[in-house]
This record gives structure tokens, C-alpha cells and sequence, in this order.
């Protein structure tokens, strides 16, 4: 598809104004597109017949014009001057009014959107010209507290506009009627006007309007301007979609419909929601046209609105470098940043970034101190090249910059620099037109910025900062384009625009006309009796009609559609398409093409997947490799082979895996101290508390040093707190067993070779007991699954198990339990000797796999040696099956709830299969693996 090479104007009813147009009026519009297309309208005419020079059009919004004409009057020393405010630089003012004022005797939990709010009372109340202060109008404002609220930060407002010399346009277009009805404007230095689709003046231009030569006012009503651009009958269809995603999704396939079949036509989509629904609809088009990835720039569609310039790649990244002169930074900001096409700084190779961010995402932190995150990454840059980014904070406090204290906004500029300089910011890769328009709209943002002296006085960087990322939040980014034959626009941006075809969405009867929503400053009554927007369903119902009318007035067709469920309610459509029949469309479940994988890969089979080649010089696996296998093949072969690890989460305190580390270095410590239950006897209350008051602190030293910082003092206090309880229940507990022990070893490493493959395991303990026999303990801080998952075949759980293949001197396992509230043992060994520790005698009949076992053979070497030999069978054809490549997906019941790796296995899609087949899956991720086997 390509684009006509000449499109019709977007106002085709330019004949109707010809004449105004040459007898020199100004043309006042309601917004700026309707502006630029008469000027396109006015220039094609013009050449068409012949003109080869004319004076400028003046067409440009109503209140743009008359703000011009009050330049006009300052510069010619009609009136005053005064600096006109910004609608940013009035937000900032409101807000600094509201958070000041003390009179309220409450504090608003969200003064940006209460200044936003006065803003908007204070311009219709200069629009109407209500002076509140007035006999005619005080009364109305005596009933409401917040009306009075108003008043007072108004009055505020305004001292401070006096002190700053400032003006808002409102007032400087009132001090222009005043000027001019009082005569110290001339009135001949006004055009003649023609208002264009100006629905209805407000007072204020009203006022203005009369005092200029002539006014003239044309609407699509207007009998002389319809004959110029009548288009007849208008066809008319209405859709109803279940939801939002399904109803854009067809208004992109029509607009991709309506390019292919007239590329030279005029098209338009309506969107009731601009902010919200702007983006999922551009992706929509992008997929629609074929250029979501590649030709990025081709989409043959102009929008109405941008979008705000903080989403901008380049300024979103530029941001983020700033950001590191704060006290606290976020990591997922961080790990954007290294990995940005706009810095010019090189951090290494990819599997050392890598390396490195998850380091810093095991801190546990969304947001980490900025100290903490420049020790982490900067030996990514420490290649004799030069300092890090990281340094520029101290580097420019070396050049007497430093980023405490207090500065004007226009101050902070230098620093900016140099952390984007620090960061070689937009040096990283050539810019294309988008983003070098970005690039240059950022420039003006800072320019807008510096501005703010005056308002903002004295401030922190931080404060800075979020000044400067609040502005370009505010401040929408619009790229320059070609004009394009398709318009995504919001309602009232098609005001006088004529289109081939138009696409509104959002028709439903809460959402069209829109809901009555007064602005809680004002006294209602006032809003209603003076028509205020918003102010009366009637008055937006009114508005509604309007606007359907000059719709129907300026296209061919009208395709309407809304979403007919919404919060399980059915939606009706508009009331004022009640005479259209509604054509509900079936949802469809849309999958992007490029997300199905070939029939050919649907499956892998086993064979596919390579043998393991264990050389003597790799790392040696451990029991978590075969547990692994036997929860599911498949984790174990993403997990250990492919090393497909997870993202670190964030965690709010300690996570358990640094509880369990902290646990098992403080019992090491304390059995080295007490190393057997005479020991523990023996030990006064004084020497057990000594002990514990070391050996807490040193378990605290398995946490690196950032992450202690990241936790703070108090947390890691409170923990403190509860492992001393906990341990101190725990010695009493081992104090009172009923046979002597002697700790024989702790956290001894063994090496087992199974299959062919090298386990390196690391027994937490071993004990001898009165007997000499010896019993393998696994320390467990959480809830241990039972005994009869070392009894399946093969064990679910089998570390424990391999334990006891690794010291063939064992005759007994068991977990130690050590959940507050719950302390124990839960094993298995030759004899009884715990409570908790079953006898292996009961397990025997279980644990053999066929008749052949007899009894003759577990009297000849006992019932936990007879364990042990189904152990080392299992645990061997787990071995050689991970050895193999074994490698299906098919998890035990729970396997999947901590695995992450879904998307790997496609393991939601195994399931939608054998619901919608007659497959006879497990549910929670059991598939034909014995799921009832460990209810027990």
C-alpha cells in the first residue's frame, strides 16, 4: 500500500469563507487542527486558480488570537506588561497556594488534582466574567466550604501572580476588553473576524468579538455554508463488541481496509478516550499495517494528540541518569539504562551486565540507595578508560557543583549536563527523525524549565527533579508528519473536518453524551444557570447531539461501535443511535501470528536433546539437580542445562532462603561451641547467652554487606530477635533428648558418583549416637514435605536419601525441624531413637519394588540397609534419566508453583489442550505422574 501523493483537504467547504478570507477576516477556530486545515484548504485554492503570491491567512484558534492581539497591545505600550503564564507554571502556583494555606484544618490528599481543579474554576470564571466578590454573585458562593476554600487560594493565587508580574491569558485577554472599551486600545487595529465552528462565545470572547469591525460567525448549521459541502444521505452502521481490545482491533483492520481500497481518501477514527486509549490503538494500527517492528515510521495515520515526552525513549533514559544523583534509585530504571541504545558509555560484555544486575536484583529492593547500586556496577566500567558514570556525582562536587543544597532551577541545568555528558547521553547510536525530534523537544522542556526560577525559588536536587519530570509528564510530544489520509482524533478535534468515512468508538449510553461532572469549586447552580461544560446532563446531552449532527454532516459513512459487557453489566448504545440496529460481533481470541511456533516444534521429542557431558573440570551437580528431575524433567534440564534462572524478586524484609542461611550458620557455630547433649547440659544460662549473642551476629554476615544496608538495622535487629527465641528453644530441646549424642560433623562435603554423574552434596550435620550408629540431619526452617515422598518411586523429594548413599555408615536421616511453634524431627532410622524418627522396620514392605525382595534379605543387612539399596536404584534412574536428556514436561501436583518458567515449558497450553481434548490432566501442573502418590 502507498500513500496518495495528494489528499483532499481535510476542510472541503472552503468556498463558503473565499470571500471572507480575501477581504482579509481573520478565521477563528475552536482548536488548531481545524487552523491548519483551512490554511491547507485556503493555499490549494489559491493555486488552483492561478494566484502565485497572497498575503498570509490569518486562521488561528480563538483563544491564541486574542491572546496575540494582547502582545500587540503591550508591544505598542497600550497596556502594561506583564509575563503570561503557562498552563504548568499556573499548576505549580495553585498547588504551592493549596499546600500553604493553614485555614482549611484538614490537608488534601491530593493537591495536584485540587489545583487542577481551581485552575479550571478560576478560567471559566474569568471566561464569564463572574467576579465572585460582586453583590450579583457573592451570595451564590456564601453556601459551600469548598466554594469559600476557592476563594481564599484564588485570592492568594492572585497576590502571587502581582508579586511575579505575571499574568494568565484569561486575565490578559479581560485586560485587553477593558483597554479596549475604555479606549487605551484602538479598536482599528483589530481585523475583521469570522468565527468558525465557535459553537457558542463565552462572555469574554463575546465581548471582544463586538468591539472588533466585524464578526461574523458560521457553523455546519448554516444554510449559505451546507450548499458549498452538502454530501447528501449518510450511511450508517452501529457494532457492539464484547470489550475494548476487540472493538479497536476492528477499527484498525477498517482503517487498513480503507487505505487499500482508496489510498487518496479521508478516514478517521474517533476515539472517546485519547489518553487511555492511544497507545494499545496505535500498537493495533502498527500490527494492522505491518510495521510494529520494522518500518516504524510508515504508519499512514496522523494523531490528534501525542503523547507525554517522559515516555519518549531518549528522554525516559535521560531521566533515569538524573536520577542517579539522587539518594535513592530504581532498579529496573538502572537495568534499562545499561542496556540503552542512547548511552554512549559501553558497560561490558552482555553476560557481565547480566551478572551484574542480578546481583543488584538479589538485593531485594525495587529502590536501593544510589551508593549501593555505584558499588555494585561500577567495576562493569573499571577498564582504564576513565572514570565511571557512576562518579559523575563526585566529580562534580570536586567542581564545587555538588548535588546537596539549595539552588534556583535555572542552577541545576549545569548538573544536568554534566550526568547526561557523565553517560555520552544520545551518543550511543545515530538518532532517527522521531527521536531527534524528541531530542529537541526535551531542549525546549529544559527552556521551559529554567523559567520556573521565579516560582519554585530555592530548591534540592531531588525536589529539581521531579519538578523536571513533572513538566514533561505534562507536556505531550506531537511528531511532525506528512499529512496522512488516515486521523485518529478525539471528539472534538473533527470539528468542521469532512472524512470518506468516520469510525467512533465508544457509542454506549454511559459514556455517550458524556457524564455531567461539575467542578466542585464552583456552586453548582452557577455552573448550571450560566451552561458551564460539564456542568448538567442536559447541557452535555445538548453538546452531544450537536456534535452528532456535524458528524453526520461531514462523512459518508459512519461506522459506530461500543462495547456491549463491561464489569459483567450489558452496555446499551447511545440514545442518540437508538434508530440503528446494533450488530454484536463474536469475540475472537486473536493470537499475533508471529507467537505460533511450526507444527514441527510444537513437541521435542527426548532423542532431540544431547547427552550430558560431565568433564572432570566441571562443577559437580547437587541433590537439587536430581530433586529437580524428579518434581519435573523438564525444570530440571531448564534449570541446570540451559541455567534458565528466574528474575531475583523484590521482597519486603527477609526472604526465607536468607532466614534458612542465617539458620544454618548460626547451628554450625553453636554446635562447635556445644557439640553434643553433655555439652548443652553443661552449659550455664550465661555461657548459652554469650554464645548466642555471637553467633547471631556472625550469621548475619552471610548477608552481603549492601543487602544489610538494604534492610537497615531495625529489621535486621528484629531478626535477631526471633532466631535468639528460636534457638534458645531449640538447645533446650536437644538438651532433653533421650540418648546422648556426639556432632560428628557439620556441613561436611561428600562426593557421590551415581551413574556416571558427580554429585557434591553438603550434609548439615551428621550425629553419632550412643550406639556408635550415625544419623544424617537436614536442617529445614519451613514445612518439609513427609516421609512417604522418599518412599516413592522414585522419591519426589530424594535429598535426604542421596544423603544417605553419601555416608554408607548412616543407619538413620531426618529432617530437623525448626519452625517456630513447631520444633522437631521427622526421619527414618534402623532403630527408633527420636521422637519423630520412625523405625525403618514399618517402611521395608513399602519400599520394595517386587515380591523377589524376601525377608531373609533384610535380616542378612536390616531394614534402613534395605532402604538404602531402593534409594541407590531410584536415585540412579534419576540420574542416568538427567544424564540422558530426558526432558518432557510433565511436573508432580506442586512442581510448578515456584517454577517460573513457564514460558519455557508452555505448560498452560498442555493444559487448555487437555481441557478442551480428552486429555486427563492433573491440574496445578500434574501430568500423568502419579498425582495421588504423596496425599498421604
Amino acid at each position: 500500500m502507498t500513500e496518495a501523493t495528494a489528499l483532499p483537504p481535510l476542510f472541503r467547504r472552503i468556498e463558503a469563507i473565499a470571500g471572507h478570507l480575501d477581504d482579509g477576516y481573520a478565521i477563528l477556530t475552536p482548536n488548531r487542527r481545524l487552523s491548519r486545515a483551512v490554511r491547507d484548504a485556503d493555499q490549494q485554492r489559491r493555486r488552483a486558480r492561478g494566484d502565485r503570491a497572497w498575503s498570509a491567512t490569518l486562521v488561528m484558534p480563538l483563544a491564541q488570537f486574542w491572546s496575540e492581539q494582547w502582545r500587540r497591545a503591550v508591544t505598542g505600550g497600550q497596556l502594561a506588561p506583564a509575563r503570561l503564564l503557562g498552563s504548568d507554571e499556573q499548576r505549580l502556583l495553585w498547588e504551592q497556594v493549596i499546600e500553604e494555606d493553614t485555614q482549611a484544618g484538614f490537608s488534601l490528599l491530593n493537591s495536584a488534582r485540587a489545583a487542577a481543579l481551581c485552575q479550571q474554576a478560576d478560567e471559566q470564571l474569568l471566561l464569564w466574567r463572574i467576579d465572585p466578590a460582586s453583590p450579583r454573585w457573592s451570595s451564590w458562593f456564601a453556601a459551600g466550604q469548598d466554594s469559600d476554600s476557592f476563594l481564599r487560594w484564588r485570592e492568594a493565587f492572585v497576590s502571587r501572580l502581582a508579586a511575579l508580574g505575571a499574568l494568565t491569558p484569561e486575565r490578559a485577554q479581560g485586560a485587553l476588553l477593558a483597554g479596549l472599551s475604555r479606549g487605551d486600545v484602538s479598536s482599528a487595529a483589530l481585523p475583521p473576524l469570522l468565527h468558525l465552528h465557535c459553537d457558542e462565545l463565552t462572555p469574554l470572547h463575546a465581548g471582544l468579538a463586538r468591539l472588533a469591525p466585524a464578526s461574523v460567525t458560521v457553523d455546519a448549521g448554516a444554510k449559505e455554508y451546507e450548499k458549498h459541502g452538502s454530501r447528501g444521505e449518510t450511511e450508517r452502521s452501529l457494532r457492539a463488541f464484547y470489550d475494548t481490545e476487540d472493538e479497536l482491533r476492528a477499527a484498525a483492520a477498517w482503517c487498513r481496509e480503507q487505505a487499500d481500497r482508496n489510498p487518496g481518501g479521508r478516514y478517521a477514527v474517533v476515539l472517546q478516550d485519547m489518553d487511555g486509549q492511544r497507545a494499545l490503538f496505535e500498537t493495533m494500527l502498527r500490527e494492522a499495517f505491518d510495521c510494529l517492528t520494522s518500518d516504524y515510521e510508515r504508519l499512514p495515520v496522523n494523531f490528534a494528540t501525542g503523547f507525554a515526552l517522559a515516555r519518549a525513549g531518549i528522554v525516559r533514559d535521560a531521566l533515569r541518569i538524573l536520577a542517579l544523583g539522587g539518594s535513592e534509585v530504581d532498579v529496573e530504571a538502572v537495568s534499562g539504562l545499561l542496556l540503552s541504545r542512547f548511552v554512549g558509555i559501553s558497560a561490558g560484555p552482555a553476560r557481565a551486565v547480566e551478572r551484574a544486575l542480578r546481583r543488584l536484583r538479589e538485593l531485594g529492593r525495587e529502590r536501593l540507595p544510589t551508593d549501593v547500586v555505584r558499588d555494585c556496577l561500577s567495576p562493569l566500567f573499571t577498564d582504564g578508560s576513565g572514570a565511571s558514570p557512576f562518579d559523575a556525582p563526585l566529580l562534580l562536587q570536586s567542581r564545587g557543583v555538588p548535588l546537596s543544597g539549595r539552588r534556583f532551577a535555572s542552577e541545576w541545568l549545569e548538573a544536568f549536563d554534566a550526568m547526561l555528558c557523565a553517560w555520552a547521553w544520545g551518543e550511543g547510536a545515530p538518532l532517527d527523525s522521531l527521536e531527534y525530534q524528541q531530542h529537541e523537544a526535551w531542549c525546549e522542556a529544559l527552556d521551559a524549565f529554567v523559567r520556573l526560577d521565579d516560582i519554585l525559588g530555592r530548591i534540592g536536587y531531588e525536589q529539581a527533579l521531579a519538578q523536571l519530570h513533572r513538566l514533561l509528564d505534562a507536556r505531550p510530544f506531537q511528531p511532525q508528519t506528512p499529512d496522512r489520509s488516515l486521523q485518529v482524533l478525539g471528539p472534538l478535534e473533527t470539528t468542521g473536518l469532512v472524512f470518506d468515512g468516520l469510525w467512533l468508538t465508544g457509542m454506549d449510553a454511559g459514556t455517550w453524551p458524556a457524564r455531567a461532572r461539575p467542578n466542585p469549586y464552583l456552586p453548582l447552580a452557577l455552573q448550571k444557570s450560566c451552561s458551564m461544560p460539564r456542568a448538567d446532563a442536559m447541557i452535555e446531552a445538548s453538546n452531544a447531539a450537536r456534535r452528532w449532527s456535524q458528524w453526520c454532516a461531514s462523512a459518508d459513512r459512519i461506522h459506530a461501535s461500543y462495547v456491549w459487557q463491561r464489569d459483567d453489566a450489558e452496555q446499551l448504545p447511545s440514545p442518540l443511535l437508538a434508530n440503528l440496529v446494533a450488530l454484536r460481533e463474536v469475540k475472537q481470541r486473536v493470537v499475533d501470528s508471529r507467537w505460533h511456533i511450526a507444527a514441527a516444534s510444537d513437541t521435542v521429542g527426548e532423542e532431540a536433546m544431547p547427552p550430558l557431558q560431565q568433564n572432570e573440570d566441571d562443577a559437580a551437580l547437587t541433590s537439587a539437580t536430581l530433586e529437580a528431575q524428579a518434581q519435573c524433567p523438564f525444570q530440571a534440564f531448564a534449570r541446570f542445562r540451559l541455567e534458565a534462572q528466574p528474575r531475583p524478586q523484590a521482597v519486603n524484609g527477609i526472604s526465607a532462603s536468607e532466614r534458612g542461611s542465617m539458620l544454618h550458620r548460626a547451628l554450625y557455630e553453636l554446635y562447635g561451641r556445644f557439640p553434643g547433649r553433655e555439652a548443652l547440659r553443661a552449659a550455664s544460662e550465661s555461657m548459652i547467652t554469650g554464645a548466642l549473642d555471637e553467633v547471631l551476629e556472625s550469621a548475619q554476615g552471610v548477608l552481603l554487606a549492601p543487602r544489610r544496608r538494604v534492610l537497615g538495622a531495625a529489621v535486621l535487629e528484629l531478626e535477631k530477635q526471633r532466631l535468639r527465641i528460636l534457638l534458645r528453644q531449640w538447645l533446650a530441646l536437644e538438651a532433653e533428648r533421650p540418648q546422648a549424642f556426639i556432632v560428628e560433623a557439620r556441613e561436611d562435603e561428600r562426593h557421590l558418583l551415581v551413574a556416571g554423574l558427580r554429585l557434591r552434596l553438603r550434609l548439615d550435620r551428621v550425629d553419632r549416637l550412643e550406639d556408635g550408629s550415625l544419623l544424617v540431619i537436614d536442617y529445614k526452617g519451613g514445612r518439609p514435605e513427609g516421609i512417604s515422598t522418599w518412599l516413592q518411586d522414585p522419591p519426589s523429594r530424594p535429598q535426604l536419601p542421596i544423603y544417605a548413599l553419601a555416608e554408607e555408615r548412616a543407619a538413620g536421616i531426618s529432617y530437623a525441624l525448626l519452625r517456630p511453634g513447631a520444633l522437631g524431627w521427622s526421619g527414618i532410622a534402623e532403630a527408633s531413637c527420636l521422637d519423630g524418627v520412625a523405625a525403618a522396620e514399618r517402611y521395608v514392605d513399602e519400599a520394595r519394588r517386587s515380591p523377589a525382595d524376601s525377608g531373609a534379605s533384610q535380616g542378612e543387612r536390616g531394614a534402613f540397609d534395605t532402604l538404602r539399596e531402593f534409594w541407590r536404584d531410584a536415585v540412579a534412574q534419576l540420574a542416568e534419566a538427567y544424564a540422558t536428556g530426558a526432558c518432557s514436561v510433565t511436573p508432580l501436583q506442586g512442581a510448578c508453583r515456584y517454577c517460573a518458567r513457564h514460558a519455557l515449558c508452555r505448560i498452560g497450553e498442555l493444559q487448555a489442550d487437555d481441557e478442551d481434548g480428552d486429555g486427563d490432566g492433573d491440574g496445578d501442573g500434574a501430568r500423568g505422574r502419579g498425582r495421588g502418590r504423596d496425599e498421604s
